[in-house]
Parts: C-alpha cells; structure tokens; sequence
C-alpha cells in the first residue's frame, strides 16, 4: 500500500465469537460502503477471545479507496478464482 495515500477514519464495531457453536469475526463500519479492493485497517482490533467467549468492541478503522486498476484487477482475479472453485468443484472423472 501507498504511505502517502490518504484513508478516511471511520467508528466501526469488531465482533468476535468462539465457541462449539460458532467461530467468527465480523466489523461493521459506521457509514462507509467498503468494495473489491479496498482495505480496511482496524486500530487495537480484539485478537484472542477464549473458547466459548465473545467479544464486542468499538473501535476505530481506516479505509483505504481502491483506484480503478486495482479496483479491475480484484474483480477479475475474484472471477477466475471463483470459475475455478467451481471447475473443482463439478469435476466427474473420480
């Protein structure tokens, strides 16, 4: 990533679960759409919950906007490695 690109600073709440009936992470950013490309950083994001726990925190992110190029490249990367999931997938000759 560009250090002189610039990224907005957005609240968001971090959600994290594990436990035998579910094992998750899940950020919900207040007010931004996040698309193909664009990265998200989470500032002093929860890392270890314990088995059987749960965490929900409030925190503080950073988005950084994909440009166009990338923005085409995460598409059509996403694309072929979906055709091939699905190639994998369906194949008879077992």
């Amino acid at each position: 990533m560009n250090p002189r690109r610039q990224g907005m600073t957005v609240p968001c709440t971090v959600e994290i679960a594990h436990s035998a009936e579910a094992l998750y992470a899940h950020v919900t950013l207040d007010g931004v759409d996040v698309g193909p490309g664009d990265v998200v950083e989470i500032k002093d994001a929860p890392c270890f919950v314990g088995f059987g726990g749960a965490v929900k925190a409030r925190r503080t992110a950073r988005v950084f906007r994909a440009g166009r190029l990338r923005r085409l490249w995460t598409r059509w990367s996403a694309f072929l490695a979906l055709g091939h999931l699905c190639e994998v997938g369906f194949d008879k000759r077992r």
